[in-house]
């Protein structure tokens, strides 16, 4: 909880090395969870394309084997195995393929920051990776503010800066719009909470800043919301790695049971009906 209380900031000590040292831990932690993120998707995609290589793998050899063939299911009966359905499968794992492709393209592009602008609501819709980033640009927009009454600057110059440190466009272009609203005198707790990007640091520091404020009782805010956040980040960050690992295990080790359970099946049909022939011979 985001408390407002006394401190004993000094304006312009944006310089000090206790303030420097706390910005690159912080930075650190954004890109270290970044980084942690990348990781456990590219392991997420490796697996899961493994298992559909297999699969599509098992599928074309079984279907090369079973293409025109005939076999006996009683007297004089022959039929033609009908591989129809079975070749769809391929075409659905070529599908999937490409799925899993593109999946890992956006999370990246997500991750990194270089996905176009308009396209910050993934960030609200995807669970795990978007809850996580979602908490990584609120601590870049609060260590921006932060830096930013540390150097006395007005809340319009404080937007124009969040505007360059913000990686997310959408946020980016969202602060170089709020710098005029602040200038035109709209309230800077409903400038707040019109972020494309919004969770509950944010929230709260908007209610604490609905009232008037001194420089130093604003750097104190935005000190401890940036706080909040990286706290948040990294715990999110966890458990979406440990979920992303141990869900990509799962999905891929099913992907390749349907297909050795479908191939099971055809082979199955082709051995009985060799049996009928051998029999009847």
């Amino acid at each position: 909880m985001i408390q407002q209380t006394s401190h004993d900031y000094q304006m312009n000590d944006i310089d000090s090395i206790a303030v420097q040292a706390e910005l690159e831990t912080w930075q650190d932690i954004r890109n270290e969870s970044r980084r942690r993120l990348t990781v456990a998707i590219s392991l997420a995609a490796a697996y899961l394309l493994g298992a559909v290589a297999v699969g599509s793998y098992l599928i074309s050899v079984v279907s090369e084997i079973a293409k025109d063939s005939m076999v006996l299911r009683s007297y004089w009966d022959w039929e033609t195995i009908d591989l129809f359905y079975f070749t769809q499968m391929g075409v659905i794992y070529i599908g999937l393929a490409v799925m899993i492709v593109l999946g890992y393209a956006l999370m990246a592009m997500l991750i990194w920051g270089k996905l176009p602008v308009g396209s910050t609501w993934i960030i609200d819709r995807l669970p795990g990776v978007g809850a996580t980033m979602r908490m990584v640009v609120m601590s870049e927009l609060c260590t921006s503010f932060y830096g930013s009454m540390l150097r006395s600057l007005a809340y319009t110059e404080a937007f124009d800066q969040a505007s360059n440190e913000v990686e997310n466009r959408d946020v980016s272009r969202w602060a170089k719009r709020c710098a005029k609203r602040v200038e035109a005198g709209h309230p800077l707790g409903a400038v707040l909470l019109s972020s494309p990007v919004r969770d509950q640091p944010l929230s709260i520091v908007s209610a604490l800043l609905s009232g008037d404020q001194t420089q130093i009782q604003s750097a104190h805010i935005w000190h401890q919301a940036a706080t909040e956040c990286h706290l948040l980040a990294q715990s999110r960050m966890e458990r979406t790695v440990q979920v992303l690992s141990v869900a990509s295990l799962l999905a891929s080790a099913l992907i390749a049971f349907f297909a050795v359970l479908v191939c099971g099946t055809v082979v199955r049909s082709l051995l009985e009906g060799y049996l009928w022939v051998g029999a009847w011979f």
